[in-house]
């Protein structure tokens, strides 16, 4: 019986039998300067086929590209690179994309290290390193925070 009861606690401490909680952090890259580029293109008939879609489809979204960063909480305790997700979406393609990322962790902030996931010009699907400030909510790529962040709330349990 003693020895029943400290594996259970034991496996309750450790996280055992129950969901491991997750922290997500969205970001929304800033539309404005994309639809104001997709106007201009159209008045100098030049990708006119990308821009109207991007004026069609992007401003009831309010964002041009979104990164979700999803780790496990437990993650947060500690000094290392730990194993994080990003699903990244942009307004006007349907279909999100999920890729594994390195994050390392810091007081003030979160450094995501992944391979971007679409491909540029040339073909490559480089690598990129976005930044999010905890503390102000900004993130972005280089030195740019130019994105707004939020922490998504987990559902309460049972619901």
């Amino acid at each position: 019986m003693k020895r029943t009861l400290a594996v259970s606690l034991l496996a309750v401490l450790a996280g055992c039998g129950r969901e491991t909680e997750l922290i997500t952090y969205v970001c929304d890259e800033p539309l404005a300067g994309y639809l104001a580029q997709a106007r201009k293109n159209i008045e100098n008939d030049y990708e006119v086929e990308r821009s109207l879609k991007l004026l069609s489809a992007c401003p009831e979204k309010g964002y041009h590209r979104r990164y979700s960063f999803q780790f496990s909480r437990e993650s947060m305790a500690s000094k290392r690179v730990v194993d994080a997700q990003v699903r990244a979406a942009w307004c006007g393609d349907p279909a999100a994309r999920t890729t594994e990322a390195d994050l390392k962790l810091s007081p003030g902030m979160l450094v995501f290290q992944f391979t971007y996931p679409w491909s540029t010009p040339t073909g490559k699907y480089p690598q990129t390193t976005f930044r999010l400030n905890r503390s102000s909510l900004r993130g972005g790529f280089l030195e740019d925070l130019d994105w707004s962040c939020r922490l998504e709330q987990a559902p309460d349990e049972g619901s």
